[in-house]
């Protein structure tokens, strides 16, 4: 019986309804292969309609391949549309320190580069397009997804075209992008910041040609950029970058940036900064840097003090020959996690205050309030409750932050270029590495909770 079988197709459909393929089987001895009809007939009983290669199926009656599947029918798969797209007319990167040709720090490409005028065109937005259907071998059509479109791109002191399509400036100012959206800031202009123009609190950026003397602060909700020399007893917080051309000698003064620090020295300051330091020299200094700390120029180098780091640290230099202590500590996961178990400690004391302060509210209400001390009484609690209830609130945004924080991040590394001195001690997440011998150009970071040292 076999030697009298005739050849047989057999046809395999993708999941995706997009392709068929067909497989045949050798007849016997003296049986016959398959015809043309009979290979279409089959391919019609599976309902394919569209697509068919008839070529194909010729071929395979005139010169049969047995045992290997060969396509014989194929769809379209659907083209999804692009997304659109904001394409500015500003620079929207940042780059870190320019070093010259003698090594110094040059400050003179990082200030304020997208300085714009009233009625500058600032961005195209290119529509999405609606891209184009597909279909199955089935004759069914495969609906294909369109694009999104850019959202609400134009932020504050900015305008759009009547066909929406085009981003203008409202203002002189400097240009940004931030979390996909383009304002312009405006920039405020003094010489000192001294007596003359007391402590400044500005929306937009500020530029100071020259220096912040001792004891006076600048808030600024751009960034601040200090052409000059910035004191002892000195605030400068930003909401964005904050740029010392020269640097900062800040015996008990602040800095605060929820962008990028660039400065060409550090010493004696208490730095904060969001995202990356840039920097020639930190001398004792206390820096908490959320991203990567990058030491360059004539000096790299950070010597004394601490440094809390969320990112690399990149350095030529790390301490001194005089062996001063240094701290540098690389925050990982493990590191975060203690910090909110810590936050989650003290929430929990928080709200058992403030439920026994709204106990006590209610009961005197219900008593005999018009007595003047109940009064009193009931106003120093109401006052204590509602700062309770701010300070709940702010430990909550930083725990919800670090929580943020802690799906990102990663374990960060050391890199030495040229010194790594004694007396320093390493922590990387938690690991420590106390340096007791003078080591050359290394790379230090953790691994299976150890700290390696590649020298």
């Amino acid at each position: 019986m076999q030697e009298r079988e005739n050849a047989r197709a057999f046809i395999d459909i993708s999941q995706d309804r997009l392709t068929a393929r067909i497989k045949l089987s050798a007849p016997g001895k003296e049986g016959r292969g398959l015809t043309r009809e009979e290979i279409m007939d089959l391919i019609h009983e599976h309902n394919i309609t569209t697509g068919i290669h008839e070529k194909y199926v010729n071929r395979l009656v005139k010169f049969p391949v047995y045992d290997i599947y060969f396509l014989i029918a194929a769809g379209k798969a659907p083209i999804n549309g692009k997304d659109g797209q904001l394409v500015c007319h500003f620079e929207t990167e940042k780059g870190g320190l320019v070093i010259d040709e003698n090594g110094m720090v040059d400050f003179k490409n990082l200030a304020h580069e997208n300085q714009v005028h009233k009625d500058d065109l600032l961005a195209d937005i290119i529509p999405p397009t609606q891209g184009e259907d597909g279909y199955t071998i089935f004759g069914e059509t495969v609906p294909a997804k369109a694009g999104n479109p850019v959202i609400d791109p134009a932020g504050n002191n900015t305008y759009l075209s009547e066909d929406g399509l085009k981003i203008y400036s409202a203002i002189n100012g400097n240009a940004i992008l931030q979390n996909g959206k383009i304002s312009v800031q405006e920039i405020m202009n003094v010489n000192n910041v001294d007596y003359s123009t007391g402590n400044i609190v500005f929306t937009g950026d500020v530029n100071v040609k020259g220096d912040v003397r001792s004891g006076f602060s600048v808030h600024a909700g751009g960034s601040i950029t200090v052409m000059g020399n910035v004191e002892d007893t000195v605030i400068l917080e930003a909401e964005h970058d904050i740029v010392l051309r020269k640097g900062v000698n800040g015996k008990n003064g602040h800095i605060t940036a929820n962008g990028d620090l660039r400065a060409g020295y550090i010493q004696h300051a208490e730095v904060k900064v969001k995202n990356n330091v840039f920097a020639d020299s930190i001398i004792n200094s206390n820096i908490q840097c959320g991203g990567n700390m990058h030491l360059s120029g004539k000096n790299g180098r950070v010597v004394g003090g601490t440094c809390q780091i969320g990112g690399d640290l990149i350095a030529n230099e790390i301490g001194n020959s005089a062996n001063i202590y240094t701290v540098i500590e690389l925050i990982g996961p493990y590191k975060l996690l203690l910090e909110k178990t810590k936050m989650e400690e003290k929430m929990e004391e928080l709200e058992k205050t403030l439920q026994k302060i709204e106990t006590t509210i209610s009961n005197l209400s219900n008593g005999k309030s018009n007595e003047v001390d109940s009064r009193k009484n009931l106003l120093k609690l109401m006052l204590a409750k509602k700062q309770l209830t701010t300070d709940i609130a702010k430990l909550k945004e930083q725990m919800d932050l670090i929580s943020a924080r802690m799906e990102k991040q990663t374990i960060g590394k050391v890199q030495v270029q040229k010194d790594l001195h004694m007396n320093i001690r390493i922590d990387i997440d938690g690991i420590v590495l106390h340096n007791i011998k003078s080591r050359g150009r290394c790379r230090v970071y953790q691994k299976d909770y150890k700290i390696v040292v590649d020298e």
